[in-house]
C-alpha cells in the first residue's frame, strides 16, 4: 500500500492537537471505510514519528540514597577527675549491652591452618609467650603477624 504524505503529515497534526482516536473519527478523517487502510496509516505514523507515536520510554526514578546509620558513641565519665573515656559494645543482647572500655586495635590478617585469620596484635602484646590463643601459642602468632605487616 501507499501512503499519501500529505495525508500522513495531515493525521499527525490531527492527532497532536487533540483529534479523537475513535477508529470512526479516524476513518472520516482519512475519508474511508476500509480499518486496513487505516491500521496502514497507524503504523506508518508510529514508524515515521516515534518520538510522538512510539511508545512511551518510562523515565528513570531517582534512587534515592539510604540515610546515613549513625552509630550510637558511648562515654564514661569520671566523677572525680572529670575525664572521659570512650566505651565499646562488647556484647548485646535483646535486653542487656555489655560496654568495655575502647581500646586501640592493630588488626592483622594472617593465614592460619589454610583460613585467613584477623588477630588483634596489641591483644597478644598483653598475652606472655608461653599462653595460646586460638590454639596456637602467642609466640608464634606474633611472629606470623609481624611478617604479615611487613
Amino acid at each position: 500500500m501507499d501512503t499519501n504524505k500529505k495525508k500522513l503529515a495531515d493525521l499527525r497534526d490531527y492527532f497532536l492537537n487533540g483529534g479523537s482516536t475513535e477508529a470512526d473519527d479516524i476513518l472520516t478523517f482519512l475519508e474511508t471505510e476500509d480499518e486496513e487502510i487505516m491500521q496502514f496509516y497507524i503504523a506508518v505514523m508510529k514508524k515515521t514519528y516515534p518520538d510522538d507515536f512510539g511508545p512511551k520510554k518510562k523515565k528513570a526514578k531517582p534512587v534515592a540514597e539510604p540515610d546515613p546509620v549513625i552509630e550510637p558513641r558511648y562515654f564514661l565519665k569520671d566523677a572525680l577527675t572529670g575525664l572521659v573515656t570512650e566505651l565499646e559494645v562488647s556484647k548485646q543482647t535483646v535486653d542487656k549491652i555489655t560496654l568495655v572500655v575502647k581500646e586501640p586495635k592493630e588488626l592483622v590478617n594472617i593465614l592460619l591452618r589454610g583460613e585467613i585469620t584477623t588477630i588483634d596484635l596489641y591483644q597478644l602484646n598483653k598475652l606472655s609467650d608461653n599462653a595460646e590463643h586460638l590454639g596456637v601459642p602467642v609466640a608464634k602468632l606474633k611472629q606470623l603477624a609481624e611478617l604479615a605487616k611487613a
